[in-house]
């Protein structure tokens, strides 16, 4: 009733519940936009195809790249895709639907994590912090397997420490759900990473007793049953045709593959497109931007972390970093390193930063410090959106209003740490409404894919009939919704001989062989300027010298000319 009686103390939470509610709602609405942003070549837009021969064949337990077989990830990610095409159609939002709905279930996991190994102020924050965070907000535009993959990994690690409190038929059921779900979506780092937090909270906890469970040895075989969809079809698939050719090889089991050798591959550096190569320093400047806007805090944290675990103080929770240290450690170690890598390991450091943040008063000059860099970060990102790629009028005019009355709340919240926290907040969801719901459509206007296939489907031309020559877009397959097959030199000449007439899909450099052949007569039906979007340059930035990076893509009808 007292409450009730204090104008004051009720304006504090009424000023506190607003701002959780716009910060809640510029989130919701960045990733709303996100499921609707195009998808990217090469990785989104090629995971949507062989998802599409998936549902195009019936045949659900090959993996098809290009007509070729794919022997590289498992199916949970195709699978759902497909599902989710059959149901919804062939488009953006239901190719992403499935990572959506897993991360729900992922920041639910992450709050209760929180909340079982600290308090739930700290669970709360952390699903806060793991939502805001950059590259957890692009898994769901740009989707991959990692969006999925660390929503798995987080509720396996929560059902495993379940276990560990309960030793429940429940929690073991869950708990070897989680780690197959991991698995068939991208191997066995979907359940080494769970496991390796789990091993690390029980060394922290000095409780062995789990292990003379016989639930907990009854996992192994329990994980296998779960991933034997996986496992059967890899065996199907790549061990009863040990003739297919995968990298230059024949005679491979699909089964070791994707238990071990998918692992000892990407370690050794044997796959291609990595990004980081041989550097050591690869994902410590990753989680930089890949955590924004509390990269600056996590590592503070670090810092505390290790004068928390050198002093040995004992009310410090330190397995979930000792964890981070040791993982991040492996994965740069390897010689295949990937930004998105860093995506997994974000809800943990969401919790790490949470508890960081609640088990100190964080001096004044790093809140400046943290609040000063991402102002420039999110005035960078609005003169982007302003100058180089102009947002609509409505849309920028809504994220200053919503920006503007946060901020003005946030700074009448009396608690210096729930006022910086949301301020934080409410920055970081600024920088991600911006980018999905302006800069990544504005640059995706660059990917010929997409672009074509809309054309395509609506001109007069049978876009069926269109075969690619010298490139090959993905976009524009799935857009089409049909997988449409390359064209080589020696079969086009076959046709040119029987006086064929062609519809190409290529850029100005196949247009240039065709024309100096002197052997065909051209015809451009449909164009789109062509920028790898996903590689983005300062030239591509500045509209003055985008020209410069940009290239034509095309799709040209071209008829033999007579001799």
């Amino acid at each position: 009733m007292q409450l009730f009686l204090n104008p004051a103390k009720t304006a504090t939470i009424n000023d506190l519940l607003l701002v959780k509610f716009l910060s809640l709602t510029l989130l919701s609405l960045g990733y709303l936009f996100g499921a609707f942003v195009p998808l990217f070549e090469n990785d989104p837009a090629h995971h949507a195809n062989i998802a599409l021969h998936m549902l195009v064949t019936g045949d659900y337990l090959s993996l098809v790249d290009k007509g070729l077989p794919y022997m590289d990830k498992p199916h949970l990610l195709f699978w759902t895709a497909a599902l989710s095409f059959k149901t919804f159609g062939v488009n953006t939002f239901a190719y992403k639907l499935p990572t959506l709905l897993a991360s729900i279930l992922g920041l639910y996991a992450t709050y209760k994590v929180g909340s079982l190994l600290y308090n739930k102020k700290v669970g709360g924050e952390a699903t806060l912090l793991l939502s805001v965070a950059f590259a957890f907000s692009l898994a769901h535009s740009d989707v991959r397997m990692d969006g999925m993959l660390t929503s798995f990994m987080i509720f396996s690690f929560w059902q495993l420490i379940r276990f560990h409190q309960q030793r429940t038929w429940e929690t073991f059921f869950l708990a070897v759900l989680g780690l197959s779900l991991g698995f068939m979506t991208k191997g066995m780092i979907g359940p080494a990473v769970p496991v390796i937090g789990f091993l690390f909270y029980l060394l922290e906890e000095r409780d062995w007793r789990v292990f003379l469970d016989q639930k907990l040895w009854l996992m192994v075989p329990g994980f296998l049953v779960f991933s034997f969809p996986v496992l059967y079809a890899y065996y199907v698939q790549f061990d009863l045709h040990p003739e297919l050719e995968i990298r230059g090889t024949d005679g491979n089991s699909g089964v070791y593959f994707i238990l071990l050798g998918q692992n000892f591959e990407r370690f050794g550096g044997e796959m291609c497109g990595s990004a980081g190569g041989k550097d050591p320093y690869f994902f410590l400047h990753t989680i930089l931007w890949s955590v924004l806007p509390w990269s600056v805090l996590l590592y503070l944290g670090l810092g505390n972390a290790v004068k928390c675990m050198w002093n040995r103080e004992r009310s410090f929770r330190w397995s979930i970093w000792a964890m981070l240290i040791f993982l991040v450690s492996i994965y740069s170690m390897s010689n295949f390193k990937l930004p998105h890598y860093v995506v997994t390991l974000i809800p943990f450091m969401g919790l790490v930063t949470a508890d960081y943040l609640n088990r100190i008063s964080l001096h004044k000059v790093w809140r400046k410090v943290n609040l000063g860099l991402l102002s420039l970060v999110l005035l960078l990102v609005l003169g982007i959106n302003v100058v180089f790629f102009p947002a609509s009028l409505p849309l920028l005019v809504f994220i200053l209003l919503a920006l503007l009355v946060g901020m003005y709340l946030a700074f009448k919240i009396p608690d210096e740490g729930n006022s910086f926290f949301y301020k934080m907040i409410l920055l970081g969801a600024s920088v991600n409404f911006l980018m999905q719901g302006n800069f990544y459509p504005k640059i995706l206007q660059y990917q010929a894919g997409d672009n074509l296939a809309h054309k395509a489907r609506t001109a007069a031309f049978p876009h069926e009939e269109v075969l690619f020559y010298g490139v090959h877009s993905f976009a524009f397959d799935f857009y089409t919704s049909y997988l449409h097959r390359s064209i080589e030199e020696e079969e086009l000449q076959a046709k040119r001989l029987r006086g064929e007439q062609l519809y190409l899909y290529t850029n100005s450099v196949g247009r240039a062989q065709l024309e100096n052949s002197g052997q065909w007569d051209l015809e451009i039906l449909e164009e789109s300027p062509n920028f790898h979007v996903s590689r983005l340059k300062g030239k591509f930035i500045n509209p003055k010298t985008r020209h410069e990076v940009t290239d034509v893509s095309m799709i040209i009808k071209i008829s033999p000319l007579s001799d």
